[in-house]
């Protein structure tokens, strides 16, 4: 069993994908599940440290809040979702020092 349960993240995650910049046009962007992480409110984000440490490649563990937001986003009806190279990238989680992702590729999300 998850340690944070779907139904507690899956609005939150719905309303930060539906507060994405829609830029130039009307298309919402895309967001990765670091940056999901780094909107929801504050007492979310203290819970998925809490239950999966802290996130990206040097977190100390494979799976970490910003994989469980993801796995979350992945399940959201009508949930676009492709793949981001994270080569060269860095992630400000709120952790103090930005991060590197823990994989080449991360999945990125977005609500049409």
């Amino acid at each position: 069993m998850a340690k944070v349960e779907t139904i507690e993240l899956s609005q939150p995650i719905t309303d930060v994908l539906m507060s994405a910049t829609t830029g130039k046009g009307t298309e919402r962007g895309f967001l990765t599940g670091y940056q999901i992480l780094k909107r929801l409110k504050q007492p979310l984000q203290d819970q998925l440290r809490a239950a999966y440490g802290d996130a990206g490649k040097h977190g100390g563990q494979p799976f970490g809040p910003a994989t469980r937001v993801s796995q979350v986003a992945a399940e959201i009806p009508g949930v676009e979702q492709r793949y981001l190279d994270t080569g060269g990238l860095q992630f400000d989680v709120g952790q103090g020092e930005e991060v590197a992702a823990g994989f080449g590729l991360c999945a990125i999300f977005r609500l049409p």
